[in-house]
């Protein structure tokens, strides 16, 4: 199934600080898109989660954190709300919610203008890109996706 591919969206505009608010994304549900109901498929949200979650993440990151670190995802929670159909203009807002160790929680909503389309809770782990294995999120990756999602620059 082909979906949507998340643009980052520029809202607010720029903050003084030379980097782009990097927490909210433009979907667009396109005809792959919709199931035999005639609306957006569950297993695309899936994948807009995943575009958005993992934009958020390179528009935070360093090269470095971006060359040593990858995320996957371990669990996804998602509300349905209302259905979402063909062409519809639809904005994803990420926040991360919490850490633990290598794992990070996010929320995501997507939402038609101002109408709540889906809520999604995810958990993610941080992997050495080296190793492959799990490891800590630094204090200071924390610190930055914390700002971030409070809207801190």
């Amino acid at each position: 199934m082909q979906t949507a591919q998340a643009d980052l969206r520029v809202v607010p505009p720029d903050t003084g600080t030379g980097r782009r608010p990097c927490n909210e994304f433009d979907l667009r549900a396109i005809e792959a898109d919709i199931d035999h109901m005639g609306h957006v498929n569950n297993a695309v949200y899936l994948s807009w989660v995943q575009d958005v979650v993992v934009k958020h993440w390179a528009g935070l990151a360093s090269d470095v954190e971006l060359a040593t670190t990858i995320w996957v995802a371990i669990k996804h929670e998602i509300t349905y709300r209302r259905p979402a159909f063909l062409g519809d203009a639809l904005s994803a807002t990420v926040a991360a919610t919490g850490f633990q160790g290598a794992k990070a929680m996010f929320d995501t909503v997507i939402r038609r203008g101002d109408q709540i389309v889906a809520e999604i809770r995810s958990v993610w782990c941080s992997i050495d890109t080296a190793t492959r294995r799990p490891k800590r999120v630094a204090q200071e990756v924390v610190r930055r996706f914390s700002n971030a999602s409070l809207g801190v620059a």
